[in-house]
């Protein structure tokens, strides 16, 4: 079974490193929406083997509808591909009651 993950990202680079190590353990592509991150959010997601996407809210900052906006459409172009595809906030962490193996 292929997995595929998205998250939207900015400023995360104390959470970033968990949320990689969780979800290499069970999916094969990790894709970081990148908000223009000031911090090495980035870099971090580069150096795990993430594929990295840049872009840049209006306005600047947090907007919901680009949030809204992404995360339905993102994975469209890998539902073909992947036997699943999941979209996560980065603090979020999919868990299976029966563990990974399930």
């Amino acid at each position: 079974m292929k997995i595929a993950c998205y998250t939207i990202t900015y400023n995360e680079e104390l959470m970033l490193p968990h949320f990689i190590k969780h979800y290499k353990q069970f999916c094969d592509k990790i894709v970081v929406y990148d908000n223009m991150s000031t911090d090495r959010t980035k870099e971090i997601a580069l150096d795990n083997g993430c594929e990295v996407i840049s872009w840049e809210a209006e306005g600047g900052g947090f907007n919901d509808y680009a949030n809204v906006t992404i995360k339905s459409n993102c994975y469209k172009q890998d539902s073909k591909i992947y036997d699943w595809v999941i979209t996560v906030d980065c603090d979020e962490f999919y868990t299976h009651k029966d563990g990974i193996d399930k």
